[in-house]
């Protein structure tokens, strides 16, 4: 069974702070490390954030948000941003063993969420499979996700290596981690 990796971040936005999020995703003085890695990663050719041309051709990017309760761009290095009224979520196509298992990929990793976290606070890894995203298109919060975690995972891993140690051991991916970036 394959799964990606996705970063889920505690953000609330209202539609009018959702129009400078490209912007911000843009700014390569403040996303230094992530536009230093991007090509590595991938070979789209993207390299800006956008929003989606279907999307601002039929309405705008506000009315989708207040309408849908979230929207998503793509962006460099194959990376998809969702941005709902109380989370936001990056994704990859990178695989979540891959994450795991390679200290590049989570060296890569960890720094351009540290990036991210910046402006849209800590980040909680899990695999996609996890349908964290759900909570992010229902319009719920973070706490309610970790609550579901709980429940359905336990209490999210003390680090990165114990869910690389548990995945060994299991076969499967179960675990959670929840970064905590000090500034």
């Amino acid at each position: 069974m394959g799964a990606n990796f996705t970063a889920l971040f505690d953000y609330s936005i209202n539609s009018q702070d959702l129009i400078d999020i490209p912007t911000k995703l843009n700014d390569k003085e403040q996303f230094r490390y992530f536009y230093s890695v991007v090509d590595s990663l991938d070979d789209t050719k993207i390299t800006r954030w956008e929003w989606p041309k279907d999307i601002i051709s039929n309405r705008t990017v506000e009315e989708e948000f207040l309408e849908e309760g979230f929207v998503s761009m793509g962006g460099p290095g194959g990376f998809v941003f969702y941005v709902g009224k109380h989370l936001c979520e990056l994704s990859s196509y990178i695989r979540w063993g891959t994450f795991l298992e390679s200290m590049e990929i989570q060296n890569h990793f960890r720094k351009i969420s540290l990036e991210f976290s910046r402006i849209f606070g800590n980040p909680l890894y899990a695999p996609d499979l996890f349908c964290l995203d759900s909570y992010l298109f229902d319009e719920e919060s973070i706490d309610e996700a970790k609550k579901w975690l709980i429940k359905e995972y336990g209490p999210p891993s003390n680090s990165i290596n114990e869910m690389i140690i548990d995945s060994r051991k299991i076969n499967e991916f179960r675990k959670y981690f929840i970064e905590d970036f000090k500034e």
